[in-house]
């Protein structure tokens, strides 16, 4: 069991090192943003139907304007309110797979920063605009564009370019 959960020591650490291991799987910012929202697609599933407890996460503008300023930053994990929990857990994968190429890219400290300029920006204009926001699929497209703008040739399904499959989104 000895070396099963690794953590870099500081001194050694390069920029595009993960933030920790968990056995071989390597967990970066964009697999720890994909963990949390799958823990709460989990959630969501568990919850009682009359008392959704992941709607103390949702980005409502009201809420925010009350005082409850953790939702500019936790919206994207207010998962399943539109009965889509597959699209929704499609919206993980393909955040923690494409996500994790581009911090592979970039490093790890400026994919977090990245992920908050995702989360907080629409947060702070959802709110200033009355806009309700909740789940990580708009987190999700915005890492998928950024990564078809990275690699704008590489083939999709059926062997569609991505710049072709950028330009429908």
């Amino acid at each position: 069991m000895a070396g099963r959960f690794s953590y870099s020591r500081p001194d050694r650490r390069r920029s595009n090192d993960p933030w920790f291991r968990l056995g071989e799987v390597d967990i970066g910012s964009a697999a720890m943003l994909a963990i949390l929202c799958a823990v709460s697609i989990v959630i969501y599933g568990l919850e009682p139907r009359g008392h959704p407890i992941l709607l103390r996460l949702a980005l409502l503008p009201d809420k925010v304007l009350g005082g409850q300023v953790w939702r500019i930053i936790s919206w994207p994990l207010a998962n399943g309110f539109d009965q889509r929990l597959l699209w929704a857990a499609v919206a993980v994968a393909l955040l923690w797979y494409f996500g994790g190429r581009l911090e592979e890219q970039i490093g790890r400290i400026r994919m977090t920063t990245l992920l908050i300029a995702i989360i907080v920006l629409p947060g702070v204009i959802g709110t200033l605009l009355d806009l309700p926001q909740h789940g990580v699929r708009s987190v999700e497209i915005a890492v998928l564009l950024l990564y078809i703008a990275e690699y704008p040739h590489v083939r999709f399904f059926f062997g569609i370019p991505a710049w072709i499959l950028g330009i429908v989104y």
